[in-house]
């Protein structure tokens, strides 16, 4: 039998969608073009962060996504957001293929680094320039969040973001702007430093 908690997630991903970590798909796939056999343990220790986040973010359980964990990812493997995220938009928002389409992880090195990432590392939002144009009562009523959340969003004060709040971004801003919004309209996706 489920529980309250299991039966709000599942209304929660049937109004807004989800945004999946692919970090398992992208560590099997950087071990392969990599020849090499990297451990969740040991790419914990190579970017500086804590395994249990790893483990969390590699199974999918992972619940509010770090910015900073973002960025040294993406150094690491030398790959997009897209290739760390994956959106799923409701039902009612595309059609079956289009849900379901994924493409392959892109990697930039050749092999992984050697080094520590930089201290500088971070992924930024474009939340502020995003919710300028809806007024706090409007997203307060559309978004499964509470005010002082929408003003710290909107006012860039954020390191972390919730899994189903940039789900319910994505689905928000989709339906307001009559196109697909998916994570790299949200978190900037700025090139990686090789």
């Amino acid at each position: 039998m489920a529980t309250d908690k299991e039966t709000l997630d599942g209304k929660i991903l049937a109004l807004y969608g989800d945004v999946a970590p692919r970090l398992n798909k992208l560590l099997h796939y950087a071990n392969y073009c990599w020849e090499t056999n990297i451990s969740r343990q040991g790419l914990a220790g190579a970017i500086g962060c804590d395994p249990r986040t790893i483990d969390l973010f590699a199974d999918g359980n992972i619940k509010r996504y770090n910015l900073y964990t973002l960025a040294k990812l993406r150094w690491y493997f030398g790959c997009r957001l897209v290739d760390l995220l994956r959106r799923i938009p409701p039902a009612g928002l595309l059609d079956a293929d289009a849900r379901t389409a994924e493409g392959e992880p892109r990697l930039s090195r050749a092999a992984p680094p050697g080094e520590r990432p930089p201290a500088h590392l971070v992924v930024a939002t474009r939340l502020p320039e995003l919710l300028a144009r809806y007024n706090e009562q409007e997203l307060a009523s559309a978004l499964p969040l509470h005010r002082k959340a929408i003003k710290t969003l909107a006012a860039r004060q954020t390191t972390r973001i919730a899994r189903v709040t940039l789900a319910a971004l994505c689905t928000f801003l989709s339906e307001r702007e009559g196109r697909q919004v998916g994570i790299e309209d949200i978190l900037i996706d700025s090139p990686s430093p090789n």
